[in-house]
């Protein structure tokens, strides 16, 4: 018999895992479908402004209403989004696709963290080690899945077996759930007020998760690493397919292998780093940033695969503990809230990152140069983003401290 701790890791390793049999081939699929990289990056923007609309209400609702509730309509949403993705006759059925897939995201990011800290018996000084060990566990899980979709597709590029793949999963996932525990919810509490209406309490909820990050140095630094992330990932999540394929020959297999090596390397990195502190994550994400600008002037095949490997490899270590700071350091009460306004906010990252992506690629190169031109610019300015962004926040803080240290010499 599982324990629960085990069985709490689980179900996010079979969400996160199921998902990715479509990873190693998700936009060769669209590519194949007839449809530009340009408007690739259109499509994936309907994702992308879904996720900002919905990732902090989905949060608070979920505090309110209950974390088991938004994982199983979450696991719903992705089952609608696969189906409509292995039905995609037209461009519209592609869009409501991306929107369900994204609807799936906004209520599972945030409420897992939180479900699984109230019913997986975590305490508070195990916070670092447990997600620590979830992201481990969902890395291998989407190795796993993502080698296996790709040979699925194979190498006559059958990418819909990775799709049917995924929707299996995501329906076993949900019949899984529902063995799972509850948790609770602040619905129906006899401490509320029979006056109170459920939305003064949800906007209340919004308004403090606001300040407690607002109020947190640590959180806001986190919350800015986030947006430099989501703004340089954004060529490597959607273009190293067909940059890979340029380079190896496009092929299902080729696309697993790749994909498997990226997650396996990162899993690597992040039990070796497991116990890195915020900072040398900034440090890294700046150093990383800039490390996939090698991708685009990179010539050889050999150094192609280096570079690839290496920014996946970075960007997925992030990624493990990226998580769990902020989880460490948001109220536990209102601690979905907070991971989903700051998932939130680091989406106008994305948002931003495919707008230009898009225009780019319109404008310049529609083929492998465009891939690389993008892997050159972005990182960059991702990288001057963040330092920018935190050299405002330092000044900004020792100005407020020397305010406070001079007003009562000014009164």
């Amino acid at each position: 018999m599982m324990s629960v701790k085990a069985r709490v890791l689980a179900v996010d390793s079979v969400f996160e895992g199921g998902r990715m049999f479509v990873g190693a081939v998700s936009v060769a699929y669209l590519l194949k479908l007839g449809y530009s990289p340009s408007v690739v990056s259109l499509l994936k923007m309907v994702q992308a402004i879904v996720v900002l609309l919905g990732e902090f209400p989905s949060g608070v609702i979920s505090d309110y209403f209950g974390r088991k509730r938004s994982l199983l309509f979450s696991v719903l949403a992705g089952v609608l989004g696969f189906s409509c993705f292995m039905h995609a006759g037209h461009l519209s059925v592609l869009v409501l696709g991306e929107a369900f897939l994204a609807l799936s995201l906004c209520l599972w990011s945030g409420s897992y963290e939180a479900w699984a800290l109230e019913v997986g018996e975590v305490k508070n000084g195990n916070i670092q080690e447990f997600f620590h060990t979830n992201g481990s566990l969902n890395q291998f899980a989407v190795l796993v899945c993502g080698l296996l979709g790709g040979f699925l597709a194979g190498e006559g590029g059958f990418y819909i077996h990775a799709y049917l793949a995924a929707l299996l999963s995501l329906v076993f996932l949900f019949l899984f759930l529902l063995w799972m525990p509850d948790g609770s919810s602040r619905y129906g509490r006899e401490e509320m007020s029979a006056s109170a209406s459920v939305v003064n309490s949800l906007l209340l909820d919004a308004r403090t998760s606001i300040s407690a990050v607002g109020n947190s140095k640590v959180l806001l630094e986190l919350t800015a690493l986030a947006v430099a992330m989501q703004f340089a990932v954004q060529p490597m999540l959607h273009y190293w397919q067909p940059l890979v394929a340029g380079v190896f020959g496009e092929s299902g297999m080729v696309f697993g292998f790749f994909f498997a090596v990226f997650c396996g390397g990162s899993a690597l990195v992040s039990w070796i780093f497991r116990k890195t502190r915020v900072e040398r994550m900034i440090g890294l994400v700046i150093v990383w940033t800039l490390g996939l600008s090698l991708v685009g002037v990179s010539e050889q095949r050999v150094s192609v695969a280096i570079s690839l490997v290496l920014a996946q490899v970075s960007y997925f270590f992030l990624r493990s503990i990226f998580n769990g700071h902020v989880a460490a350091h948001a109220p536990p009460e209102h601690r979905a809230s907070v991971l989903s306004f700051v998932s939130l906010v680091s989406r106008g990252g994305m948002l931003a990152a495919l707008l230009f992506t898009s225009l780019l690629l319109e404008f310049t190169y529609e083929g492998e140069e465009g891939m690389r031109l993008l892997y050159l610019v972005v990182p960059l300015i991702a990288a001057g983003g963040l330092l920018s962004a935190l050299l405002l926040g330092e000044c900004k803080a020792n100005l407020n401290k020397s305010l406070k240290t001079r007003g009562p010499e000014c009164n």
